[in-house]
This record gives C-alpha cells, structure tokens and sequence, in this order.
C-alpha cells in the first residue's frame, strides 16, 4: 500500500497544472521554466486571460524541443479563443481606420 502512495505522490508530484491561474503573455514565462525544469509529465495551464503571442509559443516551443518526459499536455483551447478575440476586436478597429482613410481620400479627389 506504501509503495502505491508513494508511485501516487512521485505522479503529483510531476504534474504542473494551472489552470486559469495565468494571464498576459505569460506563456513565455511557463516555456522558460520548462526549459530549465525538466521533469514534468503532464502540463496544463490553460486559461482564458492568457495571450498567445509569438516570443512565449517560441519559448513554449523550445522546452518541448528534446523532451521526452512530457507525456500529457493540455491544449490551449481557452488561450487561443482570447488571442483571436484580442487579434479581431484589434483588426476592427485597423478596418474601421481604413475606411475612414479611405473616404477621407475620396472627399479629396472629389474637389
């Protein structure tokens, strides 16, 4: 019974799991620390305030890179949902700029 307590703690033990606990553009952060710690299993940090930029999906990237301990890791279905919401309320606005230049130029030509 020990030795099963024991395999069940060395398992926790393993396990970084955050889940809506990160915001920002903390992926960068998570990609360092796995970089430098080697030894989790499964990984999950999912969470709808975290922004996928491109420095931390790099970052994310080269701690995967030549690790093969990692056997579990939770997608990042929350975080992609809020970078395409951040990236569509931003492309509005560049759209919505566009068509104001675009009818300001046309007043100009019309002269």
């Amino acid at each position: 019974m020990q030795s099963l307590q024991a395999t069940h703690r060395q398992y926790l033990r393993n396990a970084i799991k955050l889940p809506e606990q990160l915001a920002g553009s903390d992926v960068a952060h998570v990609g360092r620390f796995l970089r430098i710690n080697r030894s989790a299993h499964r990984i999950g940090f999912d969470s709808s305030g975290l922004i996928l930029d491109a420095e931390g999906v790099k970052e994310l990237r080269g701690a995967f890179y030549g690790n093969k301990k990692v056997t579990s890791f939770q997608g990042l279905t929350k975080a992609g949902e809020a970078t395409r919401k951040r990236f569509r309320v931003q492309i509005n606005k560049e759209l919505e700029l566009i068509s104001t230049y675009k009818l300001q130029i046309k007043r100009i030509f019309q002269r």
